[in-house]
């Protein structure tokens, strides 16, 4: 979690390239048994990073990274998410 804050303290400060490469790492961390606290959080460093693609105008990585956090959000909540019924 240290890494998603250092993470928006550098997209504060308008320091996109460098919170991108902190949640990119973060994304590499190795995957325990997903529980739902680490889903969160891999979910959260997706979108982040997908609003940083955007700011750049990377719209193509941005919409990558935005689905695969649906796809980690979906994995994560299945049927018990409502929205999905």
């Amino acid at each position: 979690m240290s890494l998603h804050v250092s993470a928006v303290i550098y997209s504060s400060l308008e320091r996109f390239e460098e919170a991108i490469s902190i949640l990119e790492r973060a994304i590499q961390v190795p995957d325990p048994p997903r529980s739902a606290d680490h889903a969160f959080a891999a979910f959260s460093d997706h979108m982040q990073l997908s609003d940083m693609f955007l700011m750049l105008g990377q719209v193509d990585r941005s919409i990558a990274c935005y689905e695969e956090g649906l796809k980690i959000q979906i994995e994560a909540l299945g049927e018990t998410d409502p929205r999905w019924k």
